[in-house]
């Protein structure tokens, strides 16, 4: 069980007990990091995965609160978890995450950023150094947006192999994965519309979606299977999604793969709902 499932699941618990009234605020992000030992971020997904589940509602620039508990509540029969989130602020919570990272006598297992001996020793300088000094310029003009053509050629060919009909005209050569998907949540969205996530997602999907302006529906990950397929329908029918953004292969930050009949399952699903 993750740190934040652990934490979420105490809370529910408390909740359940009574410890906690409709209407309750609950400690501050601030103070529930200092009164669990965990950090920020998996208090801020523990609480985040209480609101998907109804349990706490949210304050503008005031916290989080118990929510009323519904009559037909039934904790045997859990309803579809599905959460609304309109209006984000995740890039302080990020930075405070990445900052803290910079610590010397922490070790960052989870970092993207590999540690600067290895990209910056001397041996590694002079063979840059030595190969900078036989090779041309790549500043040519051919090397500008859209992107070096024989490459995008190449990717095109890959493409037809594959049964997808495309031209080096239909690709594009970004600087990176992220850059890709953040020109496509552009290109496809306004300010306002709707996106789905899975609820634990990379956070620069949470960063460009701040940045633009979007409201975010999550759904949970099923334990078994990685993808839960009736809450992403149910989601579906509820909202009018105009973009799913989804990590079905080798999850990050979880890991998992989802099996080739529920991507089927997505695609006839996404086809019927036109999204």
């Amino acid at each position: 069980m993750f740190k934040s499932e652990k934490l979420a699941q105490n809370i529910r618990q408390m909740i359940e007990n009574g410890a906690w009234k409709a209407h309750d605020k609950l400690p501050s992000l601030r103070e529930q990091t200092e009164l669990s030992g965990y950090s920020l971020m998996t208090v801020l997904n523990a609480y985040q995965v209480l609101e998907s589940q109804g349990l706490v509602y949210a304050k503008d620039k005031s916290g989080y609160y118990i929510a009323e508990r519904p009559q037909t509540y039934n904790s045997k029969e859990p309803a579809v978890q599905i959460g609304l989130n309109s209006k984000i602020k995740i890039n302080s919570v990020v930075f405070n995450y990445l900052k803290s990272l910079q610590t010397p006598n922490i070790a960052p297992f989870g970092s993207a950023f590999p540690n600067a001996e290895l990209l910056y020793n001397s041996r590694f300088m002079q063979i840059l150094a030595q190969h900078s000094k036989r090779k041309s310029s790549y500043s040519h003009q051919n090397h500008m947006p859209p992107g070096n053509q024989e490459l995008r050629q190449l990717i095109a060919n890959r493409y037809q192999l594959q049964g997808i009909n495309c031209t080096s005209d239909d690709i594009v050569i970004t600087s990176g994965a992220l850059e890709a998907l953040n020109l496509s949540l552009q290109a496809l969205t306004q300010p306002g519309d709707f996106i789905l996530l899975q609820q634990t997602i990379f956070y620069g999907a949470w960063q460009a979606a701040e940045r633009l302006g979007l409201q975010v529906i999550t759904i949970p990950e099923h334990p078994h299977f990685g993808f839960d397929l009736e809450s992403f329908e149910q989601a579906l029918k509820q909202y009018p999604i105009k973009v799913c953004w989804l990590m079905l292969n080798v999850h990050n930050p979880i890991g998992f793969t989802v099996n080739s009949e529920i991507k089927q399952r997505i695609a006839e699903l996404l086809n019927e709902y036109q999204v």
